[in-house]
């Protein structure tokens, strides 16, 4: 059994890892004149997906392989080196794939 502690620190520290990367992208994609739409348009992803990934909404988003795609797009379109984005994708997605996992196992 999983202790439900843990569980509630992992979604904890991945939502703040989320929303401190969201933060950064909606100040970028403002500075570059940008609407959610527009970015939306021009990477094809839901607009949806982009306004959880700016309010750091971790339920409201896909799976984790999508969701470090879509960082990753929207980092290079506002401007991010993606280098100095790897380490933060891979933890956000990491965790993501393990919050879920974690949840899995407590609903079986």
């Amino acid at each position: 059994m999983v202790d439900s502690n843990i569980t509630e620190i992992s979604e904890t520290s991945l939502a703040s890892t989320l929303l401190t990367i969201g933060v950064q992208l909606c100040a970028a994609r403002k500075e570059t004149g940008r609407s959610v739409a527009d970015v939306a348009n021009e990477l094809r992803i839901n607009a949806g997906y982009l306004n959880a990934i700016e309010k750091g909404e971790l339920d409201a988003l896909p799976s984790s392989t999508y969701v470090a795609g879509f960082l990753r797009s929207y980092g290079n379109l506002v401007g991010f080196e993606v280098m100095s984005w790897r380490a933060p994708i891979w933890d956000v997605s990491m965790m993501l794939t393990g919050s879920r996992l974690i949840h899995s196992r407590r609903t079986m």
